[in-house]
């Protein structure tokens, strides 16, 4: 059957002689708008963030990998990161300064995080749901403004009848500990009013020196069924989170670097003295001229490097060897643990979101549905971080940093579900529409020079130079205390920067299916308007493209054939396509860079083998961005035609841009889970992505190559042909979870393989990150205790010891994790 049914779902009513099975046996949910909870395994029957409405995943022409609660909890999986290396082409870079983490799939950025549908702009608890879901592709009629990539949903616990309770405590390397609770049951005798009931509290160390990560998370929900056609639910989440200032790894420039700044090559003598009136110098007294350049500054020595190669005949392609820049295997010299972030930084995350919803089904054909949801963010932070001087290896402080960003968010929807036959072809039609609002604001603190911070003690160590543009550099190495340089928020603040973000939307989509239900075809469109209002802007667009367009076809009934195309968009905020001291504020308004557009196309099998034991889906994609920023360019024949630049008064001079550019993926996934029998779980997932790249940009200047070609200029940031950043060409990873027969033990072994990541910066040279294999391991102890159950596991994360990174963030060394689960 294609829609997922209830018992008071407009699908009750459905034929079991004419419906196409499904490849799950998993059909029974709770209602047509919820995911059911309580499903065991790996493999996931249905999604109802995908559509909008709970349907079997088979049958959506989307591609959609879920990893449920049972595979969570045996591979001992804590965090984003560590969930999205058992996903194929994603890739979720940690971010605790901001927010949590930010998620990328198929070489696309992913934008926010949804949680149960519902935008939310942190990295959502892992420990406390029950799945995460990613839906791949720019496919985001339910959700409007997002990035092509996808999106990255969680899914929590609903209230349910069924009592349970649980109790799970944990302990590991560098201190790591945790308690987390939850409850369920009905509060009433006849099960009309239901609750859910997950609490954590975590206390964690870390092997990188000075970092920890702290939190402390309530959330409930209640439901109550008033009629036997009407449900209410409510729920509540807090979350408090402390985490250390970002622990990025220092990037270590190539050996190249070194060895010039050591010793430059001819080429650079030659150079120096033709180019800049030092010819009547030595190499021995134009050396420590070049080397005070490229000292302070990897531009210098990269632009001057390659103006001394400019005519070299090696250089055919015009990329000029100043690209080779990387991060050391073995980090900085300072070792694996050093934290450049230092002492006393922090950021902070406070969360509170509430709201409810409401479904009705008045008949079996008709399901509505309204929802609300309020969610609060607050994010203060305090951090500096320390940067090596090129060259000689002294640290600098640089971006210091005291501010608060405040999120004050209200999302509201209203939903109807038709689900009827015609004839001999089968409806489904979803109707609604959605109002969201966003209060941003942003407050600024005070930071000061060293030993310059009003009331605190002074520092003894002293500085050798100030130099404005780059902090300062420390006569000595060691850790430095950030509270000798900020005043911590609130303390001194700014004026703030502020904004209100409107969004609202209505949206539509029909599925028909044909031929005994064997082929659907879903349709989809969405007309999206959006307005930003912020200190001088108002911004307002209408977006009436948003679609989504796909076929699924049961070749058999193991067998389902699927395709689509969908589209998705993502705001310019406060970015015009005219710019200069002349251009009037109602110019600009008038003339607002179009959103970021992601066009997608998928196309693939989904299917289940050996009675349906060997569950499967395999697609083919091709993904574009369009429309981004970074790659407008100057439109000259408009700038050098406007008259306010043809006049004698150059500070009324403007400048007309054209949006442009595109970056393209186009790759393979697949994913695979094995239950032969009771005893034995896998998982297997494979991901090819061999095109992520710039394919045009038109802000890039043209260079002349030496045999006389006229080219794109491939030494800029966002060259055409770049590799988009986070985008490993392979990914592969499995897990194996057995329990043995007649014994209360089990076991789990697998981990990921990660290639090549390049790291691309807007500036002149890029950085690239290492393959990596991250192996894990487990083990399970489950016994009877009276009226519940008890399970012990221990997992190993990262069982070779192998130094790794993900993006610049140095991935966790052998760590071993307790964990002693209740349930009664």
């Amino acid at each position: 059957m294609a829609l997922a049914q209830t018992t008071t779902s407009p699908a009750a009513n459905r034929s079991t002689a004419t419906a196409v099975a499904p490849l799950t046996n998993d059909v029974v949910v709770l209602d047509p708008f919820t995911v059911k909870a309580d499903e065991s395994g790996y493999r996931a029957s249905n999604s109802v963030v995908a559509t909008g409405f709970n349907r079997d995943i088979e049958h959506t022409p989307l591609t959609i990998n879920v990893l449920t609660e049972d595979f969570i909890r045996d591979a001992g999986l804590n965090s984003y990161a560590e969930v999205s290396q058992f996903m194929p082409n994603t890739y979720v870079v940690p971010d605790p300064v901001l927010l949590g983490s930010t998620g990328n799939s198929r070489g696309q950025g992913t934008g926010y995080y949804t949680q149960d549908g519902v935008r939310y702009y942190t990295e959502p608890i892992v420990r406390s749901g029950a799945r995460v879901e990613v839906i791949k592709g720019p496919a985001t009629l339910f959700f409007g403004r997002a990035q092509p990539g996808g999106i990255f949903n969680f899914g929590t616990r609903p209230p349910s009848p069924v009592r349970q309770q649980s109790l799970t405590v944990s302990y590991g390397n560098y201190d790591k500990k945790s308690v987390d609770i939850g409850s369920q049951g009905a509060i009433d005798k006849n099960g009309r009013l239901t609750y859910r009931l997950d609490g954590s509290l975590q206390e964690s160390g870390s092997f990188i020196d000075h970092a920890y990560d702290n939190l402390q998370f309530i959330r409930g929900a209640v439901s109550y069924k008033a009629f036997d056609t009407l449900r209410i639910n409510a729920r509540y989440e807090n979350t408090q989170r402390q985490q250390s200032g970002n622990s990025i790894a220092s990037s270590v420039i190539a050996e190249q670097y070194y060895l010039d700044y050591a010793n430059p090559r001819p080429e650079h003598y030659t150079w120096a003295r033709t180019q800049t009136g030092l010819g009547g110098l030595t190499d021995a007294q134009l050396k420590p001229i070049l080397q005070a350049q490229w000292k302070e500054n990897l531009n210098n020595w990269i632009a001057q490097t390659r103006l001394a190669f400019i005519n070299d005949p090696n250089n055919k392609d015009g990329v000029y060897p100043t690209w080779a820049t990387g991060i050391s295997s073995e980090l900085t010299p300072r070792g694996w643990h050093y934290n450049p972030m230092q002492l006393g930084t922090y950021a902070k995350k406070d969360i509170q979101t509430w709201g409810g919803d409401a479904l009705w089904t008045p008949s079996q054909h008709v399901a509505l549905k309204f929802a609300y949801t309020k969610y609060d963010l607050l994010r203060p932070r305090n951090n500096i971080q320390l940067t090596e001087v090129l060259a000689d290896g002294t640290m600098r402080a640089a971006s210091m940093a005291v501010r608060e960003d405040q999120n004050d968010s209200t999302t509201m929807s209203l939903s109807a579900l038709f689900d009827y036959d015609i004839g001999p072809t089968h409806h489904t039609t979803n109707i609604g529409g959605q109002y969201f609002k966003d209060y941003y604001r942003q407050l600024v603190g005070t930071y000061y020079g060293l030993n310059a911070t009003p009331g605190v003690v002074r520092d003894p160590r002293t500085s050798t130079a100030t130099i404005p543009t780059s902090g300062y550099v420390f006569a000595t190495d060691g850790y430095i205390d950030v509270s000798k340089f900020i005043s911590a928020y609130p303390r001194q603040t700014t004026p703030p920067a502020w904004a209100q973000n409107y969004e609202n939307a209505y949206y539509a989509s029909h599925i028909i299916e044909l031929f005994d239900r064997k082929v659907g075809i879903l349709m989809g469109g969405r007309v999206q308007e959006y307005e930003v209002r912020s200190i001088p802007f108002k911004n307002t667009a209408d977006l009436t493209d948003i679609n989504t367009l796909g076929v699924t076809w049961n070749i058999s009934p193991n067998l389902v054939f699927f395709a689509s195309r969908s589209k998705s968009f993502d705001p310019n905020i406060n970015i015009f396509l005219i710019t200069g001291a002349g251009a009037t504020q109602a110019e600009k308004n008038d003339n607002i860079h179009p959103p970021v557009t992601g066009v997608g196309y998928d196309v693939g099998l989904k299917f289940g083998l050996l009675n349906r034991k060997l569950i499967g889906q395999f697609s083919l994609f091709e993904t574009s961005r369009l429309n981004d920023a970074a790659f407008r360019f100057t439109d000259l024949e408009r700038t050098n035609s406007d008259p306010r630049n043809n006049d004698a008064d150059t500070n009324n001079n403007v400048t007309w841009q054209v949006p442009g550019g595109e970056r393209l993926s186009r790759g393979a996934e697949l994913e695979l889970t094995w239950q032969p029998n009771k005893h034995y779980s896998a998982l297997f997932t494979a991901g090819w992505l061999p095109v992520a790249k710039v394919v045009e940009n038109e802000a890039i200047p043209f260079i002349t190559t030496v045999d006389g070609r006229r080219i794109r200029d491939p030494n800029q940031g966002n060259y055409v042909g770049q590799r988009s950043p986070n985008s490993p060409k392979n990914t592969l990873s499995i897990w194996n979870h057995y329990k043995f027969p007649g014994t209360k033990w089990g076991a789990g072994l697998g981990g990921n393989y990660v290639s090549d990541v390049e790291i691309p910066n807007l500036s002149s040279y890029k950085i690239t990150v290492p393959s990596y294999i991250n192996v894990r391991a487990g083990v399970d102890y489950t016994t009877k205790i009276t009226k519940g159950e008890l399970r012990l596991s221990l997992t190993i994360n990262n069982l070779l010891n192998e130094k790794y990174y993900i993006s610049f963030y140095r991935g966790e060394p052998f760590a071993a994790t307790f964990r002693a689960a209740y349930t009664f």
